[in-house]
């Protein structure tokens, strides 16, 4: 019995080892789970891809996939499980809620509250560092990190560009992410009563399953999803002295009014052009 017991368990660790092992598909690219400074808080590829891979498996309308549930950069070359196990912090279980827009916003005021600016007006990326930081499929958000928590979270946007109304509280969405999230462990409302579907995967799975049906990865996933405003380095303007500019300002008036004054009279007088 005993060897029998012995057998059965060298079998399983065998085909265990295999699944690690095999190749679910290859990446042409380098997907980021940071950014190269080796910070968290921005949109990253490998988070994108994550969501959408989340959002696909459940045919919601939106996913998040949180930053503190990655854990390295997806390299170029094959992927199989255990690159997977690599690159994901946690393989947890997911579900998909119904939410309104009201209840989408709050849980973003939450997931964006940890921003924070420096004296410079520069987003801190050491102090905003945050697990909880959300990447996003199926909609676009606008972000004003200048505002307090509660007035953040300027606007919503559906992929067609149909904005959404902030204040509505009938329509309803559907929201796929993991359990913690959506059970509040990021220090948001806990949703999981409005649950809509529940799969019998992990996170692992969901994106290994999204990974062999795609094959080869040779593109990053879309950006553009998160746009934050109100800090410094968002403004095109933002880095450079008021001075320098008043400076620019003048020295064209200088140079350019007295030409536009003198091709204004040859218009209203043709005869000082010969």
């Amino acid at each position: 019995m005993k060897k029998i017991i012995c057998f059965i368990c060298s079998c399983l660790l065998l085909t265990s080892s295999a699944l690690a092992t095999d190749i679910l598909g290859a990446s042409n690219i380098l997907l980021r789970s940071a950014t190269a400074q080796g910070y968290r808080c921005a949109e990253l590829s490998l988070g994108s891809f994550a969501a959408d891979a989340l959002r696909e498996a459940y045919g919601s309308d939106f996913a998040i996939w949180c930053v503190g549930e990655l854990k390295q950069n997806l390299l170029p070359g094959d992927i199989t499980y255990k690159t997977l196990e690599q690159c994901i912090r946690y393989d947890r279980e997911t579900i998909a809620v119904q939410v309104t827009a009201v209840q989408l916003k709050a849980l973003l005021e939450e997931l964006f509250s940890h921003l924070v600016l420096n004296e410079k007006e520069q987003i801190d990326l050491a102090q905003s560092d945050f697990d909880g930081y959300p990447e996003i499929s199926g909609f676009q958000v606008r972000c004003d990190v200048s505002e307090s928590t509660g007035s953040r979270i300027l606007s919503i946007y559906l992929e067609d560009g149909q904005e959404l109304d902030l204040n509505d509280s009938s329509v309803l969405y559907s929201l796929s992410g993991s359990v913690e999230l959506l059970s509040g462990i990021y220090g948001s409302a806990d949703l999981t009563s409005l649950m809509w579907k529940s799969l019998p995967k992990t996170q692992q799975e969901i994106v290994a399953d999204y990974i062999s049906s795609t094959g080869t990865i040779s593109s990053e996933p879309s950006t553009g999803r998160i746009s934050i405003i109100g800090a410094r380095e968002h403004n095109l303007l933002g880095d450079i002295p008021p001075v320098f500019i008043v400076g620019v300002v003048v020295m064209i008036s200088i140079c350019f009014v007295p030409k536009l004054r003198f091709i204004f009279k040859c218009i209203k007088q043709p005869g000082r052009w010969r």
